[in-house]
């Protein structure tokens, strides 16, 4: 049989009412979502009585430039939110069933205690998208995922721009290197050169490894861009340039940068600078800041307890603007009393 004749008879099957059904809200629905290398696909169905399932939609797209250079669970949480997306009035205010053939985000997201304080900002952003749905996720085994797996590897074709990506790439773009010099090295070098190339086969990860991610080539921890061997003195002197001490090092390198050791590598560079250690007794002065002056009476207050005397705590009130006093008498200070005498006054 000729392709296209094959393809047009498929097509007339799936809109055919052998296959396709209209929407009942009185039944259970299901979304199965998939990612392949090319493109993720997606099928709404309803669960029948009999425990048959029932295409209601089906849609895919393919994946951009960028999306494509994601690792494997990225690609799969991607399909599962833009599943969600695509049927969104079909399943706000309902609860549903999410099917994936990737085990480990039906752990992630199906897990009562939340995403670990390490995960990707992209599967953070994902999880808070899921947040807005009721559904339960369950595993179903790539063998009987057929739907929604043929419908990504033969996407229909769209590219989209990705913000989280736009935003990691904005992280590595304020390095003392390039993007384009980080991805050279990371292949080559001697720790990140074989995580890169697990990544890129969509290896399952586990532990520590499994927060790592791939941007534009480039290796991400979390938020923070993985420096390979070669650039790690370069991001050293960069954030040495400001002699701010171990404490404010560490804490911009954990918003930025990371690699094995770094804490010990910034530890031992702040104590044999000497800039650093001429400042460190000699900190910065903050600016004093003042209030505002404001505009009209009782625009700000400002209250405080005064206390105790005798058996009464004293409850002051102080206009900003006027410098009106009020003055309370109080024998408890609970909450509840100071609302009641607000309210009364």
């Amino acid at each position: 049989m000729d392709f296209q004749v094959a393809f047009e008879q498929i097509k007339k099957e799936i809109c055919s009412p052998k296959v396709l059904v209209h929407y009942d809200p009185s039944l259970p629905f299901t979304l199965a979502s998939d990612a392949s290398p090319v493109g993720i696909g997606c099928v709404l169905s309803h669960v029948y009585p009999d425990g048959s399932e029932r295409p209601i939609a089906f849609a895919s797209r393919n994946l951009s430039g960028s999306e494509k250079k994601y690792s494997q669970i990225d690609k799969e949480a991607l399909s599962i939110v833009w599943a969600v997306k695509k049927f969104y009035l079909y399943l706000k205010c309902r609860r549903f069933t999410l099917i994936t053939d990737h085990k480990a985000l039906a752990a992630i997201f199906g897990s009562k205690r939340g995403l670990s304080v390490l995960a990707t900002t992209r599967l953070l952003h994902y999880a808070l998208i899921l947040q807005s749905f009721e559904f339960d996720i369950i595993f179903r085994k790539t063998i009987e995922h057929g739907n929604a797996d043929f419908l990504s590897r033969l996407p229909d074709g769209f590219e989209v721009k990705d913000d989280i990506t736009i935003f990691q790439m904005s992280q590595i773009e304020t390095l003392p290197v390039t993007s384009k010099e980080l991805r050279q090295e990371t292949g080559k070098d001697i720790e990140l050169g074989p995580l890169l190339k697990a990544l890129r086969e969509g290896k399952d990860l586990q532990g520590r490894e499994s927060q790592y991610t791939i941007e534009d080539g480039c290796i991400m921890y979390g938020q923070r861009v993985c420096i390979p061997r070669k650039f790690q003195k370069n991001v050293l002197e960069e954030l040495l340039a400001g002699h701010l001490g171990i404490v404010k090092m560490k804490a911009i390198a954990r918003s930025f940068v990371y690699w094995k050791n770094i804490d010990k590598d910034i530890e031992e560079a702040a104590k044999n600078c000497f800039d650093c250690a001429r400042y460190k007794a000699d900190p910065t002065k903050a600016k004093v800041h003042y209030w505002v002056y404001p505009s009209l009476p009782w625009e700000r207050i400002h209250v405080e307890l005064a206390g105790p005397i005798f058996e009464y705590t004293f409850f002051l009130i102080v206009d900003a603007h006027s410098k009106w006093l009020e003055v309370y008498p109080m024998k408890t200070t609970t909450t509840t009393r100071e609302n009641h005498r607000m309210s009364s006054r």
